[in-house]
């Protein structure tokens, strides 16, 4: 098993969520985390990154369809990558925002989707302090990202992707709340933990 660094923290957090699903012990819930990134899923990370507690950070994505597809920065953890680095790169790249902290993770989530990574683990991380002007110049060249601006949350939950719009509604809800777990299919999002 590779060896991983985890923060104290979010070691509480990931042990919180072991106990809810009865799983033994702490290394086999880690070791069930990493055998499904590396055999079925893709692991990903999102920052929710806020201003003036009434706007979050969001970009518009290029797929390809008629319409940009709008979601919080984020995107898939390189090999070799931890999930604190990983939310700090995907936001610098895609918004030139940097994490000078990050704080607790706010939900996981597990999806089935219709796309090249047909499962995905997504973990969502609230940035707590950033520094930076908003700019896609980082995308230009290398992403999908075609906009990236801050959005009142009431606008932002209309055209955010289906798997994270019922977390953050939960999240906005109660922010200092217990670690969220979520399931999302073609059929929906359900809350399982």
């Amino acid at each position: 098993m590779p060896h991983i660094e985890i923060p104290d923290e979010l070691w509480n957090q990931i042990n919180t969520q072991r106990e809810q699903f009865a799983i033994p012990s702490n290394q086999d819930f880690l070791r069930f985390c990493v055998e499904a990134a590396q055999t079925r899923y893709c692991p990903a990370v999102s920052a929710i990154v806020i201003r003036n507690k009434s706007e979050i950070l969001m970009v518009g994505n290029d797929y390809g369809g008629d319409e940009l597809v709008w979601n919080m920065p984020g995107g898939a953890v390189d090999p070799g990558e931890d999930l604190l680095q990983a939310v700090t790169r995907e936001l610098h790249e895609e918004t030139n925002i940097t994490a000078l902290e990050i704080g607790p993770l706010a939900w996981i989530g597990q999806a089935v989707l219709q796309n090249k990574h047909p499962f995905l683990f997504g973990f969502a991380f609230v940035v707590t302090d950033w520094e930076g002007e908003v700019s896609i110049a980082n995308e230009v060249e290398h992403g999908d990202v075609q906009q990236a601006r801050f959005m009142p949350f009431d606008e932002a939950l209309e055209c955010m992707l289906p798997g994270n719009r019922n977390p953050f509604r939960d999240w906005l809800a109660d922010p200092e709340g217990e670690l969220r777990f979520y399931f999302s299919n073609p059929e929906g999002v359900r809350r399982i933990g």
